[in-house]
């Protein structure tokens, strides 16, 4: 038993450990923090983050929901942030529109298109406190982050 348990940890120190963020944990951590979005629902592709959800609007009397779809293109890895780029915006692209609906301090940092992802915010990442992760993959609804010890 200590042998299986001594190559499990050289396999890690070697390959590193594998940790998915699916679309599903996104959408929890978005729910928590972006109360104004409703009906939100994350897609991780390949290539793109999307998040897609009505934000009600207030004028004078009425109010309406719109439909928004945000795209981020994650760039890289720093420490335990994720660096993304923000894609595309709709139905506006407007500065302090989006400072509004990403700048969710502690978990997510706005600013200059970029959004700085804390990955602590998730549990199965905050469940590992030690390591660095060096590099991330983007897979079919899911974002897999290796850390190595």
């Amino acid at each position: 038993m200590f042998n299986k348990w001594k190559e499990r940890l050289e396999e890690v120190s070697v390959n590193g450990l594998s940790i998915p963020i699916s679309s599903q944990m996104l959408e929890r951590v978005f729910r928590l923090k972006a109360k104004e979005v409703q009906n939100l629902k994350a897609e991780i592709t390949e290539d793109f983050v999307s998040l897609s959800g009505t934000v009600k609007v207030k004028k004078m009397m009425f109010e309406k929901d719109i439909p928004i779809k945000i795209v981020l293109k994650p760039l890289r890895i720093e420490k335990r942030t994720i660096i993304m780029e923000l894609v595309k915006v709709k139905p506006m692209d407007i500065g302090l529109i989006n400072q509004k609906l990403l700048n969710k301090p502690p978990f997510a940092e706005y600013r200059e298109r970029t959004i700085r992802l804390d990955l602590d915010a998730w549990d199965a990442v905050r469940r590992i406190p030690f390591g660095q992760f060096k590099s991330f993959e983007m897979k079919k609804d899911a974002i897999v982050v290796k850390v190595w010890i």
